[in-house]
């Protein structure tokens, strides 16, 4: 077969039929951008700009999930609208998908070669922020040099690695030098060992949704309590996969890897009326670490380039884990579907010469392979252990709010959590809807090791292994994250819950898949106030895992920590070391 390069990039497909093809195809991409310092801040001095107002009052105040609400609204017609757009038989035979069949693990209380401390809380964050409750937390992690760095909604904190706070918690709109009348959401962060920074974003964005940017802090050494240079990137303009002059946009929920020569981020692009698709900006590392204006480059109009009906959305960026190899001049990226109910594809995207970005970003171009996979299916609301909900209680008395009933927990969509490379292969989760013998339809992880190379031609991708993990009868897993360190070591960290648990951090490891093993057991019931606000009982949005430089595996996820608690909210995280990892 051969290929024709057409602006920038090559597409390669597999058919889920199994015939594979290759066509050619063009990415949309910028002229090369100059991403500039801003200005200098750390997790100190943003502690000092907004103190803790840490107290006994449980008394707080909220901030809107409006824009979750808008958003998920917007991509589930655009999502509809495709799907109605193929054949009735197509549709037909997605929805005869048998949902994955998988024997539940029972829960092992074991705890060798695990510790294990008590994160960022709602009370945390809501006393950094005037009393302003946030949730869901969405867990950011990042590990290195012997710091911990976590980070939930609006909040960051360093720990030693034997849990000791050493800096914050800080207010995020504080660190990022964003007045507090501004949103800022959406944390995630890695530490990169080869630059030995740290890299830390959010989105920023006004209440009418009309000026929006990408924040973006990098260390100047590889302390996080140290001093960070600031960047910004205006996202207002970018989207326009669907609907033309839909902006201003809002790049939401962004997603970050790096390779050896870039730090990439990608995010969904949400305009005033619809969806406009992904947007991933390829920036230089050495600049950002340097903390100098860092040479950059966007793609866009991604969607099309995908098998019909699908679309682009949160293509997750990879990282590669301290002491294995990158990949040469090329960033590996991926994407779960979600267009159907029932998926069983994966897409692989790479960004490539890479190592152009400091010289030449407009040699980066963007190819796809599409790859059959195991099945994963649209996960259902969670239940949780039944238990007191004092918030459920005002809400009762309260004529402008939802029902005052206990709550199933959000499960969320398809969306993969997070990515990463080693020697060739890419390691990933994912939830799904699940069955087996007896048991309802609960929520469980499946996962996937693909097989990745980027020859000239265009890349491929193929299923190397894969498989499923369920909790006990009954029980369900939410927002799985899965990390590999340079040996090999895997395991995915996850929230359980049930309605013989409260929401509970646990983990599930490849060494000893017989049993999950439980990190903290919850020990009150979620009761949160965007249930009874807003109909919408929201959970994650992410887990997180990172891998230590002594090949450790770090993880961190959401639970219920019980204790004193907010009036709006209640969550809590958790983190934890699995020194297992380091043999």
């Amino acid at each position: 077969m051969s290929t024709r390069r057409l602006v920038s990039s090559a597409l390669a497909l597999a058919c889920a039929c199994g015939a594979s093809f290759t066509v050619a195809a063009g990415v949309r991409s910028s002229l090369p951008l100059k991403i500039r310092p801003t200005g200098v801040t750390s997790i100190a001095s943003a502690a000092t700009a907004a103190p803790s107002a840490a107290g006994t009052s449980a008394a707080d105040s909220v901030r809107s999930v409006d824009r979750e609400s808008k958003h998920a609204a917007m991509l589930d017609r655009l999502v509809k609208d495709r799907r109605a757009s193929v054949s009735a038989a197509v549709r037909a035979a997605a929805a005869a998908i048998a949902l994955p069949s998988i024997t539940g693990l029972p829960v092992s209380g074991e705890t060798e070669n695990v510790f294990g401390f008590t994160g960022l809380s709602n009370v945390d964050q809501a006393d950094v922020n005037e009393g302003f409750s946030v949730e869901p937390p969405d867990q950011a992690l990042c590990v290195g040099n012997g710091f911990v760095f976590e980070g939930v909604n609006d909040a960051f904190a360093v720990y030693a690695e034997n849990g000791r706070l050493v800096a914050g918690p800080a207010q995020a709109n504080a660190f990022y030098g964003v007045d507090f009348s501004l949103n800022v959401s959406d944390p995630r962060c890695i530490y990169d060992s080869a630059s030995n920074r740290w890299f830390v974003t959010m989105i920023e964005y006004d209440n009418f949704f009309s000026d929006n940017h990408l924040k973006i802090a990098v260390s100047q050494t590889g302390d996080p309590t140290g001093l960070f240079n600031l960047y910004d990137i205006n996202v207002t303009n970018d989207g326009s996969d669907f609907l033309a002059g839909d902006c201003p946009c809002l790049g939401d929920q962004p997603l970050i890897g790096a390779d050896a020569n870039g730090f990439y981020i990608s995010t969904n692009s949400f305009g005033q009326f619809s969806f406009e698709g992904p947007q991933i900006y390829a920036v230089s590392k050495a600049a950002l670490a340097a903390g100098a204006p860092a040479p950059a480059v966007r793609f866009d109009q991604l969607s099309f380039l995908l098998p019909s009906p699908e679309v682009g959305v949160s293509i997750q960026p990879s990282t590669t884990p301290p002491g294995a190899r990158f990949a040469a001049g090329t960033e590996f990226l991926a994407q779960s579907m979600l267009v159907f109910k029932r998926e069983s594809q994966l897409a692989v995207w790479t960004i490539n010469n890479t190592q152009a970005i400091n010289t030449n970003p407009a040699l980066l171009t963007m190819s796809l392979a599409v790859t059959p996979s195991e099945v994963y299916v649209l996960p259902v609301p969670a239940r949780q252990k039944a238990g007191p909900t004092p918030r459920a209680e005002t809400a009762a008395i309260t004529d402008s709010e939802f029902g005052a009933n206990e709550q199933d927990l959000d499960g969320n969509d398809t969306r993969l959590q997070q990515v990463t490379y080693l020697n060739g292969q890419l390691w990933t989760t994912v939830g799904t809807a699940s069955v087996a013998s007896g048991t309802p339809v609960r929520d469980a992880a499946a996962w996937f090791v693909i097989n990745v190379s980027n020859p000239p031609r265009a890349p491929t991708a193929a299923i190397a292994a894969q498989g499923y993990v369920a909790g006990p009868a009954n029980s369900h897993l939410l927002y799985p994250a899965l990390t590999v360190n340079a040996n090999g070591v895997a395991a995915i960290v996850f929230t359980l819950t049930g309605p013989t648990y409260f929401p509970s951090a646990a983990f599930w490891n490849f060494r000893s898949p017989s049993s999950i093993h439980m990190l903290f057991p919850g020990t009150a019931a979620e009761d949160g106030f965007a249930a009874y606000r807003f109909a919408r009982p929201r959970w994650g949005d992410y887990s997180a895992a990172a891998v230590g430089s002594d090949n450790s595996i770090w993880m961190a996820t959401e639970m219920i920590p019980g204790g004193f608690r907010k009036k709006a909210a209640n969550w809590g995280t958790f983190v934890a070391r699995w020194s297992q990892g380091g043999n």
